[in-house]
């Protein structure tokens, strides 16, 4: 099975913020998604690169954290 089949779901809110990259892809949230119970969101960052937290981008991680955790 896919790694992580042995584990059981992820039951507290859940937050999957990316941007295009090697690592980070569509196809990579869909698959986390399968791996939580609880609130499950996904938020694209449009031209944030790979670094999303070592590059301009942390203020956008930090804004949808915030509005994140303003709905759980």
């Amino acid at each position: 099975g896919a790694v992580g089949d042995h584990l059981g779901g992820v039951a507290v809110p859940t937050l999957f913020v990316w941007s295009e990259g090697p690592a980070l892809t569509a196809t990579t949230a869909r698959a986390t998604s399968r791996y939580v119970t609880g609130l499950y969101e996904e938020q694209f960052l449009e031209g944030a690169g790979h670094f999303l937290l070592e590059t301009t981008a942390v203020d956008r991680v930090i804004a949808q954290l915030v509005q994140h955790l303003g709905r759980t």
